[in-house]
């Protein structure tokens, strides 16, 4: 019997950039029911505070038979970790790889952000610039591979 799992990928990777691992997976054996959620649909205009996207992600893993075992990685880790938390009973497992979790003073200092006009925010933290340059099509494999070596964090 096929087992159902859920899928949310990392803020900056759409959902398909992980579609090589998620077309492996098994579970106990046999082939799983894959629901993936794409990170980037919580973040509307009209859905844009963390609230509205757990709460978004509640109302999609109603649509899927429960209890699911989810999979996570960075801030889908987080968001699923702050679901199970409120709703604990739609998990069988909750599997999370690398959560971004941040104490109080992140917290404020990521509310601030928001708060300042997204160009300038854009044009002067460095961790932002990166995930605005970041792409997610690439005409060939090869073209893939020469993007991701060129970047410091893969060239190992």
């Amino acid at each position: 019997m096929a087992k159902n799992v859920v899928f949310l990928g990392a803020n900056g990777f759409p959902v398909h950039t992980y579609a090589p691992l998620l077309n492996k997976i098994r579970y106990d054996n046999s082939v799983a029911s894959l629901f993936p959620i794409d990170y980037f649909k919580h973040f509307t205009e009209l859905n844009s505070d963390w609230n509205n996207a757990v709460q978004h992600t509640i109302d999609k893993l109603l649509l899927s038979p429960s209890p699911v075992t989810a999979v996570g990685h960075s801030a889908g880790g987080a968001l699923l970790m702050c679901v199970a938390g409120r709703r604990p009973e739609l998990f069988e497992k909750l599997i999370v790889v690398d959560p971004p979790m941040f104490d109080l003073k992140m917290r404020v200092f990521i509310s601030i952000g928001k708060a300042i006009p997204k160009q300038l925010v854009e044009n002067v933290h460095p961790l932002v610039k990166g995930a605005v340059r970041k792409r997610d099509q690439f005409s060939s494999k090869t073209e893939a591979g020469e993007y991701f070596r060129s970047r410091s964090l893969f060239k190992r």
